[in-house]
């Protein structure tokens, strides 16, 4: 969970037991509400962190769909608005949770569905 008006944190988890701090934290701050995580990797490697950030909620812009190394949560990999328009969600909505799928993101919008993947494929 990213908090709102906070950072993403990640914990480690050892013997049955969530760490009582987190070992990293991001840099991003969300306004409104937050975003729940959903967590891709291929097996063991090459782990990613996606959210969707819906601070454009109350203005009625695009949500954006970010995504971090889950290694290391600073480390942002990459957001839909770094490719001008082409990337650009439909309207915030709140609440929703990316869900990844046959190597895709799909991203529940108010106005569209959203589907992300490798150009290409």
């Amino acid at each position: 969970m990213h908090c709102e008006g906070d950072v993403l944190r990640a914990f480690s988890w050892s013997n049955g037991q969530l760490s009582a701090q987190p070992v990293m934290t991001g840099q991003n701050v969300l306004a409104a509400h937050g975003a729940t995580v959903s967590i891709s990797s291929n097996g063991s490697d090459a782990g990613i962190v996606w959210e969707i950030d819906n601070t454009n909620h109350d203005s009625g812009g695009p949500a954006i769909l970010r995504a971090y190394d889950a290694t290391i949560v600073s480390n942002e990999l990459y957001d839909s608005t770094q490719a001008g328009s082409r990337d650009t969600a439909g309207q915030a909505l709140k609440f929703t949770v990316p869900t990844i799928a046959g190597g895709r993101v799909f991203v529940g919008t108010s106005n569209e569905l959203d589907i992300y993947g490798l150009l290409g494929n």
